[in-house]
């Protein structure tokens, strides 16, 4: 008999459901999420946690650095692609090719954004992931009202205009 890995729901991202949502990232986050409630019971019967919060942490940070560049090569590939599809706009081949690179834009957004909210469990800093998703999907929840992420936000989209 299969016996639940948690005892609550697990969080997930409105991506979650997405059928091209990258398996690995989802399966990584509930791994972390797994070791977060254990972290969180541990400290309830005053077990030494510290390792395993180290630990998450560490793997935690590596991943949305690692999503992060994920998506920057995909917001590359966009910028790219989003004058020539202005100035080609009888080449479908190329007008599927930037559709298909804004999917995977979204996509990527979407995991950067699932790491962001497990570092924010974890009360580690997401200001610089935080803005970068917003770049993306112009979304503007209350945990992103900071006035540095904003800011900085603002900022990046303006740059990113004035290139293209």
């Amino acid at each position: 008999m299969d016996m639940p890995l948690l005892s609550r729901p697990l969080r997930t991202s409105p991506l979650a459901e997405h059928p091209c949502k990258n398996s690995y990232a989802q399966h990584l986050d509930t791994i972390f999420r797994a070791l977060l409630e254990y972290t969180e019971i541990a400290g309830e019967f005053a077990l030494d946690d510290v390792a395993e919060r180290d630990l998450l942490r560490a793997a935690v940070v590596e991943s949305a650095a690692n999503r992060s560049a994920f998506l920057e090569i995909a917001q590359s590939e966009v910028a790219i692609l989003r004058p020539a599809v202005a100035t080609l706009a009888d080449n479908t081949e190329l007008g599927e090719r930037l559709l298909a690179v804004e999917a995977r834009e979204g996509l990527a957004a979407g995991v950067l954004q699932d790491a962001v909210d497990l570092m924010n469990d974890l009360d580690l800093e997401t200001r610089r992931y935080t803005q970068q998703v917003l770049g993306v999907t112009g979304e503007i929840t209350t945990e992103v009202l900071d006035a540095g992420v904003v800011g900085g936000a603002c900022l990046l989209i303006g740059v990113g205009q004035s290139v293209i």
